[in-house]
């Protein structure tokens, strides 16, 4: 998924090691009562901690991995301005593209020309504009990409994601309570 490519993203620019265990959206893996009992909102991407504690979301990961970090700013309002450019890629900027993404590749489902994807396709269109014209999101919390040195804190971190452009076959291992 986008998000957890997100997560992996900033793992990978911090030098933290991430295990990953997929699950297929479209198979329906997110709604079995084993991926729930990990990830109660059924949802991905869920970071589980080296101490078995989960956090889901991705902005709520990224916030946890690039904290103390040069990718997370110290002053408040540059903080304010990276969640409300996350809260806009996640609202306005992904939804629309993940329907479209679900719907006519994975799913098949849908037709281009259905009026749920046609309109998925405006709000697509809206947001990618905004993007385009972006000085003012260029202007928000840009910084240098400095070395990182990889923090005990951060071994043996899992990450639970969806399949859907991975293809992978994983199931839960219920003895671990965690996915692989």
């Amino acid at each position: 998924s986008g998000n957890a490519w997100k997560v992996r993203l900033m793992a990978s620019l911090l030098g933290i090691p991430l295990r990953r265990h997929t699950f297929s959206i479209d198979r329906g893996d997110l709604a079995k009562p084993e991926f729930l009992a990990i990830a109660p909102l059924g949802r991905v991407p869920v970071l589980e901690l080296p101490d078995g504690e989960r956090i889901a979301e991705s902005a709520a990961i990224l916030f946890y991995l690039a904290r103390d970090s040069q990718w997370w700013p110290e002053n408040k309002l540059e903080q304010a301005q990276v969640l409300s450019w996350l809260s806009f890629e996640q609202d306005v900027h992904m939804k629309p593209l993940a329907h479209l993404r679900l719907h006519l590749a994975l799913r098949r489902d849908r037709r281009p020309e259905d009026p749920e994807c046609i309109q998925w396709a405006r709000e697509a269109q809206v947001a990618l504009d905004l993007l385009e014209g972006g000085e003012q999101l260029a202007a928000h919390g840009v910084h240098d990409v400095v070395a990182v040195a990889l923090d005990d804190r951060h071994q043996g971190l899992e990450l639970i994601e969806d399949a859907a452009l991975l293809g992978g076959e994983h199931e839960l291992d219920p003895d671990r309570k965690s996915v692989v």
